[in-house]
């Protein structure tokens, strides 16, 4: 179970926010939002922030009103789509290169250009935007449970 201060933090992460983003938001230093990170990683089993991220979703969040003339604009491509799934797994660009058998460059430019699409800062600001606008469904298949 998490406390209402962890409960933050997770929030917080999950929007992407950044260590720095959270100790501001919290009032706390930024040595202590990078140990509610590490402590929410540990307490949690989850190795990356992006994991955090689909757990908050999964778990805590609903979703978002979205901007339907904002929607029709924006288009992922399907491959696109596909990385962002190998991300919500938990994956690195590494390992998402290796899955689909592409350059790790590739899936850096692929995140970007979604990241740009979607006004998101890092992964886990992109995931967010993605579940909030119902692109990406929770709970993910193949996802390793927490419980």
């Amino acid at each position: 179970m998490l406390t209402p201060r962890e409960f933050q933090a997770l929030s917080l992460i999950a929007k992407g926010c950044t260590d720095r983003d959270i100790s501001t938001q919290l009032c706390v230093s930024l040595s202590t939002a990078r140990k509610h990170r590490e402590h929410l990683h540990d307490k949690l089993s989850l190795n990356k922030s992006a994991q955090l991220a689909i757990y908050y979703l999964e778990n805590f969040a609903a979703p978002e009103p979205t901007n339907k003339e904002q929607l029709q604009n924006t288009k992922l491509s399907a491959r696109e789509l596909q990385i962002v799934q190998l991300f919500a797994q938990g994956m690195s660009d590494k390992e998402v290169a290796r899955e689909l058998a592409i350059s790790d460059l590739t899936v850096r430019k692929h995140r970007g250009n979604m990241q740009d699409k979607l006004a998101a800062s890092n992964i886990c600001g992109l995931l967010y935007a993605l579940v909030a606008r119902g692109w990406l469904e929770l709970p993910l298949k193949g996802q390793v449970s927490t419980g």
